[in-house]
């Protein structure tokens, strides 16, 4: 298990308060305490509506997932973090997707062209490229843009307590969403709240016959969604426990890769605060884990550090030709 997490972390990221942490074909990008709501995500549905359009990648994704797909607004260039040219905000991650038609192996979705995007003006961008390329399979691409999406979008998971409600019961969740949100029930972020109620519907099913395991939904950029999935699934509550016991009591055997991971994980097992062995663990534990992250901070670059490009010509890299029918 430890050389899963050390090997196979491509794309590992959360931006979300309180931390953000980028981790991209197993090197650390950045770590570091981040506050504010900036998490985007729009990269990331555009990456699922590319995998649902397409012949090679178009049956990995569930058709009652794939449905919410099809009205995907391209958006900024961000997978994570926020781009916003009224200040200067450094924390969007975007990259390119390729799905390479003659590949051999089974890893046909290439990631690339890395970098990090600021702007303090509507006209120029400041780009911090990364040098990484990295291959995962079509199913991967699958669970780790999604992921992200919940992260990001899931907010109907939280909308009340409950998470503490077992069996799981989606129409619950709508009922108590719908009383407390504000959203259009016909707009396109109602849509995609559904999305992410069915997609986590989709894990608690995947679990429990056995065809994803907890640490993959991990390991792909699912640190809260991990956590969220154990309150109803015993076998991701033990996975969860065991990581997060081991964080603490035998780091001396965990990589740098499953240190952070867990220490993400960790900061949000307070999402099982109801239950007393994990209430108990964490507030044991919450200052060592704060004091870890210290330990491994990566900062972003610093604000203006990199080449300055056309905001224009850069999002058309990006987004593609649809991007000239956007309205920023």
């Amino acid at each position: 298990m430890n050389k899963n997490i050390e090997n196979s972390l491509p794309l590992f990221i959360y931006g979300k308060d309180p931390i953000y942490a980028y981790i991209i074909a197993n090197e650390l990008i950045v770590l570091e305490k981040f506050g504010g709501f900036r998490n985007q995500s729009a990269l990331a549905l555009h990456f699922l509506y590319k995998l649902s359009n397409n012949r090679l990648t178009k049956d990995i994704i569930p058709s009652g997932l794939s449905k919410y797909l099809q009205n995907v607004k391209q958006s900024q260039p961000c997978i994570c973090g926020k781009y916003k040219y009224e200040y200067s905000d450094n924390s969007c991650l975007a990259l390119k997707l390729e799905i390479q038609k003659k590949k051999k192996s089974d890893k046909i979705i290439q990631l690339s062209d890395f970098a990090l995007l600021e702007s303090n003006n509507s006209s120029k961008v400041c780009v911090n490229k990364f040098d990484f390329r990295t291959h995962i399979s079509a199913n991967e691409a699958f669970i780790l843009f999604a992921n992200i999406v919940f992260e990001a979008k899931g907010n109907i998971l939280h909308c009340n307590n409950y998470l503490q409600t077992i069996p799981f019961d989606k129409k619950q969740y709508i009922e108590v969403f719908d009383q407390h949100t504000r959203i259009n029930k016909s707009g396109y972020s109602y849509q995609i709240e559904l999305f992410c109620l069915d997609y986590f519907e989709y894990l608690l099913e995947q679990l429990k016959t056995n065809k994803i395991s907890p640490e993959m939904i991990l390991r792909l950029s699912g640190p809260n969604l991990i956590t969220t999935l154990a309150s109803f699934d015993l076998q991701t509550r033990t996975y969860v426990f065991e990581k997060l016991t081991k964080l603490n009591e035998s780091i001396e055997f965990l990589t740098i890769n499953e240190q952070i991971c867990y220490s993400v994980m960790f900061l949000h097992s307070s999402n099982l605060s109801y239950l007393p062995e994990f209430s108990q663990l964490y507030n044991l534990y919450i200052k060592n884990v704060k004091k870890l992250i210290a330990f491994h901070t990566k900062k972003f670059p610093e604000s203006g550090s990199g080449e300055i490009e056309n905001r224009e010509s850069l999002f058309k890299q990006y987004l593609g030709n649809d991007y000239q029918y956007k309205q920023y």
